[in-house]
């Protein structure tokens, strides 16, 4: 998948011809990921240049932006906007610019929905531990349907520096246990792995088993897709 700016629209020539084009051309390179079943990174990519492109209609300018990750040079090209009004006929192509962009980029989104809810269509999920207070912490276990393979995984709500901003996050750190294959039960497993981690004191903790309809190893998309579901499950905000 082609890399795009976050500022692309605001890049000289400001003209709509040239910007569908430039448009047009990194779409290509979204269906070819797409084409080799690679939904998460081209769906989340497409989600992200539509908040882009919202952020600038509804407010013409980027600054206070939470997502804004750019080059120096995009800074340079952010900065002399800053500075100097644009003309009224630029004003007018750049809206026209945005406004064209995303009735396609919706459109790529709808199908990028389609094809994540396909995925998440093999991809069970539910609790094994539930401690009576809400917890900050926890285990969770997926597994491949197909081989028996089990991924278990340490999971923590923590603040994450972007910038000069603290912001909610969940990080997931890999835990290896002994025998990575399911055998005897989810419980043997969770002990196990708590186990791995030098807790032997009964602590209980959250536990959650993801099964998946698929065989898969950690960089397959659909795996990308579990770690997502389970992280907006335990941590919606």
């Amino acid at each position: 998948m082609k890399d795009i700016s976050q500022i692309w629209f605001l890049k000289s020539p400001i003209d709509a011809e040239h910007k569908y084009y430039i448009l047009l051309d990194f779409l290509k390179s979204i269906n070819e990921e797409i084409k080799k079943n690679n939904v998460y990174s081209p769906t989340k990519k497409i989600f992200s240049m539509i908040k882009d492109l919202d952020y600038f209609h509804k407010n013409w300018t980027m600054d206070g932006y939470k997502e804004l990750f750019i080059t120096e040079e995009d800074e340079e090209i952010l900065s002399f906007y800053r500075k100097n009004k644009m003309s009224g006929e630029e004003e007018e192509e750049v809206r026209s610019i945005i406004e064209n962009s995303l009735k396609v980029l919706y459109k790529y989104a709808d199908l990028g929905i389609n094809l994540w809810k396909q995925m998440e269509g093999r991809i069970k999920m539910y609790n094994l531990e539930v401690p009576e207070s809400s917890q900050e912490s926890g285990i969770t276990i997926f597994r491949n349907m197909s081989t028996d393979e089990v991924f278990p995984y340490w999971w923590k709500k923590t603040g994450i520096k972007i910038g000069e901003e603290v912001r909610r996050g969940v990080v997931l750190k890999g835990i290896s246990i002994l025998n990575s294959k399911y055998s005897m039960s989810y419980e043997f497993i969770l002990h196990e792995t708590l186990v791995s981690m030098g807790i032997q004191d009964g602590t209980k903790f959250p536990c959650t088993i993801i099964e998946i309809s698929e065989d898969f190893d950690k960089s397959s998309e659909i795996f990308k897709i579990a770690k997502e579901r389970f992280i907006q499950e335990i941590d919606p905000d």
